[in-house]
Order: structure tokens, then sequence, then C-alpha cells
């Protein structure tokens, strides 16, 4: 599972990515980022309940929670009947996704996975919440390599202490000649905000295969 949500990004770290509906960084670094929304509010940290659901190369569909610290940390707990059987972790300093059912983890530095397209833990959030979007509801994502592009859709938008998010974001990208399909569904209805939230997460190393982003791409061509 953990593999199959990496698969856009490391395609991406092959080929610089464009956004449009961005400006450029004002420092220069070729960083993109949405225009500040006026009605968007300050936050610290959400935990939030997320369906992870994945349309193509095949269906897949799992539950957990999510817990994001702003600018810093991303962390998504999948579990099946109370149980953590996959996590996403992702900091300014790497990306470590663990199948712990199947004993699989991938562990790469940020860096490595975004490639050229340079992008902040905090826009990642953006992106994933469907924040500071103003009235954009699509981003695309021009893709080299590739007769089409990346889409990120946002729908279901609803109104948080944050200010405005998106409970549906969907990405669809070609990846190696595969359409990949995938949707992060919020419940923003049980959200948890600014309740001074940590994430207390190790890497998991022993009895683990690691998989590397050559193995995760090969894995999509058998699909």
């Amino acid at each position: 599972m953990a593999c199959g949500i990496a698969m856009v990004s490391c395609s991406s770290s092959k080929n610089q990515v464009a956004v449009t509906n961005t400006v450029p960084d004002a420092a220069g670094s070729g960083v993109v980022h949405q225009q500040p929304v006026q009605s968007q509010k300050e936050w610290s940290d959400v935990q939030i309940p997320v369906r992870v659901s994945l349309a193509k190369p095949m269906k897949v569909s799992l539950s957990g929670r999510a817990t994001l610290l702003r600018d810093s940390v991303i962390n998504i707990s999948i579990r099946v009947l109370g149980m953590e059987v996959a996590v996403i972790n992702i900091t300014s300093d790497s990306v470590v996704m663990a199948d712990k059912f199947h004993k699989y983890l991938f562990a790469e530095p940020l860096a490595t996975v975004l490639g050229s397209h340079k992008m902040t833990v905090g826009q990642m959030q953006d992106i994933m919440l469907g924040t500071e979007l103003g009235e954009v509801t699509e981003m695309t994502f021009s893709n080299p390599g590739n007769p089409e592009p990346v889409k990120v859709s946002f729908s279901d938008f609803a109104t948080v202490p944050a200010g405005t998010m998106a409970q549906i974001v969907t990405v669809t990208a070609p990846v190696n000649k595969k359409e990949v399909e995938a949707s992060v569904i919020w419940s923003a209805d049980r959200a948890r905000w600014d309740t001074g939230a940590r994430v207390n997460f190790r890497t998991p190393v022993s009895g683990y295969k690691r998989v590397t982003v050559s193995n995760a791409l090969k894995m999509l061509e058998s699909f």
C-alpha cells in the first residue's frame, strides 16, 4: 500500500515538474506555491480521519488517521480492525513508508523523492488538505516525458478552524505508461485542530525488505 501511494512521487523525481496556478517563491529557489488566501487561518496541528483510495491501476481503499504538524510532519497511520498495518511519515528530511503486514519498507530523502521539483512540507500539506486555494479547484503539473499532465483536483469543501479545506483531493497521473488515480478523502467534521498533537515515529528496520524507487516503479508495471 505504501509503495502504491509513492508511485506518482517516484515518477516525478525523474523529471522536473512545473505547476500552474502558482507563483514563484520569493527567494528564487524555484519552489512554487499558492498565493495566500485571506480567509485561511494559522494552525499548528491537526488529527483527522482519512481514507486513501487507489482507483487505478488497481482498486485499493484503506482507512486510518492522519496527524499533520504544520510545516514539519505528515504522518498517516493506516489501520485495519484497530491495528496499524501501514504508516507513512514525511518530514523535511525523509519519506518513510512501511507496510507492516508484508514487511516492506520505502525510505528515501525527501529531496530524492521530489527530484528537481522542490516543495516544502508545508506546501505539501496545503495541497493534501486543499487549503490556500482561492478559486482554484484543479492544479495541473507538467510532466516531461509523458503526453498527459499530472492533475490534482479538489472538491467537497468544508469550513474548518483553519479556514476552508477540500475533503476530497484526487491525483491523476501517467506513471510508466500506466494511469494512476488516487484520492485522499478527509472527514473534516471529525478533525481535531490545534490540540498540541505530537508524532512519535521511528523508522522500522528489523525484518523489513527495502523497496527502492526503481522497485516501486517495477511493481506498478506488473499491475
